[in-house]
């Protein structure tokens, strides 16, 4: 599964429309659905939004998610803000 069904799937589990969705965000519809349809890549703060409002942990996703990303490709700056961001979920998700 890619990363936009998967966002398809959240939403649908949560029985939201795209339009409850992106005006929740402040994003368009078009571009939630490009985003669940993967016709554009989602920018890493977006995909963070997206995850704290459908309430799912980043790491818990990467865990098992299907798809996998070798972190030698990313950029320094993409990589502290992945590390940034689990380890913000981890001391949110102890409380």
């Amino acid at each position: 599964m890619t990363f936009g069904k998967d966002l398809k799937k959240f939403r649908e589990e949560r029985k939201l429309s795209r339009k409850d969705v992106a005006q929740a965000l402040n994003i368009s519809y078009s571009t939630l659905t490009d985003y669940e349809n993967d016709n554009i890549d989602i920018p890493l703060s977006k995909a963070m939004k997206l995850f704290n409002f459908y309430r799912i942990s980043l790491e818990a996703y990467m865990i098992t998610s299907e798809e996998y990303v070798n972190i030698k490709d990313l950029s320094d700056v993409s990589k502290d803000k992945i590390f940034t961001t689990i380890r913000e979920d981890q001391l949110k998700y102890k409380k």
